[in-house]
């Protein structure tokens, strides 16, 4: 069974939910010609940008033992001084 949206298709296969997204880059350029800029810009994050983010994350976390434990640090520090809300996590993760 499966449920389509406009952005994705939900998949229910025994019990558990895939979540289908079919992303074409000629996608982004008609999302721009057609001023959807605040679309494109969502897009270009989740299914081009945010995967390069986490790859380059996961080399430096087996490159450098210490990686996770120091951005597990930064994030606790950030949410003890109620900073969360102002720097999203993938900047905290370039940061450290």
């Amino acid at each position: 069974q499966s449920t389509p949206w406009d952005t994705h298709l939900d998949v229910y296969l025994g019990g558990f939910v895939f979540r289908l997204f079919i992303f074409h880059p000629h996608q982004l350029v008609l999302l721009r010609a057609a001023g959807n800029r605040a679309l494109e810009r969502s897009l270009r994050w989740h299914l081009s940008e945010r995967p390069q983010h986490v790859t380059f994350v996961r080399s430096l976390t087996v490159k450098y033992a210490s990686y996770a434990r120091a951005v597990q640090l930064a994030k606790q520090w950030l949410h003890a001084h109620l900073l969360t809300e102002q720097l999203r996590e993938e900047a905290v993760e370039l940061l450290v």
